[in-house]
């Protein structure tokens, strides 16, 4: 989780000129593209990939549940903590 976090705070910050006030339309599609999709994605394939090797598990029902899980928080968590710091 805080590498999901750190990853898409450097990648937000470093590639777009991110507002936390989300009122510019490439504020929020950085936030849905960077921090709802390829953070999430990247730290799902770790997870996916130890439940796969250590349990057995599906890889990609496995990938699938932690990204969609995880795209989610950061989709219904992130808009309200911006707007209350």
């Amino acid at each position: 989780e805080v590498l999901q976090a750190v990853l898409a705070g450097v990648a937000i910050r470093g590639l777009t000129p991110f507002k936390t006030s989300l009122n510019r339309t490439h504020s929020v599609i950085a936030l849905l593209l960077i921090g709802a999709c390829l953070a999430p994605a990247i730290a799902a394939l770790g997870r996916a990939s130890v439940a796969y090797l250590a349990y057995d598990r599906d890889f990609l029902l496995t990938f699938r549940h932690w990204w969609l899980s995880s795209s989610l928080g950061v989709l219904a968590l992130t808009p309200t903590m911006l707007t209350t710091l």
